[in-house]
């Protein structure tokens, strides 16, 4: 008996979105008020978090 091959199998593919948009669809499916200082912020989080790898 052969064990399934092509079913729950497949990684996720990153796909790779700008922050703008993210905040976007965050804003409208959750009610929040981000703005572009927001992002500038999360940018600078990411930055310092992303540099030390």
């Amino acid at each position: 008996m052969k064990s399934p091959t092509d079913v729950g199998t497949g990684k996720a593919k990153d796909e790779k979105v700008p922050l703008s948009e993210i905040i976007k669809v965050l804003n409208e499916r959750f009610g929040t008020n981000f703005t572009d200082e927001d992002r500038f912020f999360f940018e600078q989080i990411w930055e310092k978090a992303t540099a030390s790898w």
